[in-house]
């Protein structure tokens, strides 16, 4: 993937380049989400109401 932006950018191919982003912003975005979850549920001083 990250040959792929690399070639993408020296090309100049826009599209290419805004889907890898978008990939990878939400990979991120999800894995984020999940570290958060998993935060509240093996944390015991963290509640999820109160």
């Amino acid at each position: 993937m990250g040959l792929t932006m690399t070639n993408a950018i020296v090309s100049n191919d826009y599209p290419t380049v805004m889907v890898i982003t978008l990939i990878i912003a939400a990979v991120m975005l999800i894995c984020s989400f999940m570290v958060d979850v998993l935060n509240a549920l093996l944390d015991p001083r963290v509640r999820l109401s109160e």
